[in-house]
């Protein structure tokens, strides 16, 4: 669904289906902007907080995070520190 808004404002997409590979896009350096759709990852918690910490301080504020459920207190902490924007 975002990947098809995205595309029609003719921003390029990249769609990675695993932690792993959000690391590998993120560390690359081609992205302008994060976006991360919890909501049907099967990313266990402790994992996210790793994978936030990989993202540089150029993507802070282009990081939108999507999840239908609240953070550990681990990665609770690490969005509030990096002014990271999240939608419930």
């Amino acid at each position: 669904m975002f990947h098809t808004y995205l595309s029609s404002l003719r921003c390029s997409c990249t769609t990675v289906q695993s932690a792993e590979d959000i690391v590998s896009s993120v560390a690359d350096g081609k992205l302008d902007a994060v976006l991360m759709d919890l909501r049907f990852s099967r990313v266990p918690q402790e994992r996210l907080a790793c994978i936030i910490e990989k993202i540089p301080p150029s993507l802070m504020k282009h990081t939108l995070v999507i999840t239908r459920d609240a953070f550990d207190a681990k990665t609770n902490e690490l969005l509030v520190q990096r002014s990271l924007h999240t939608l419930p």
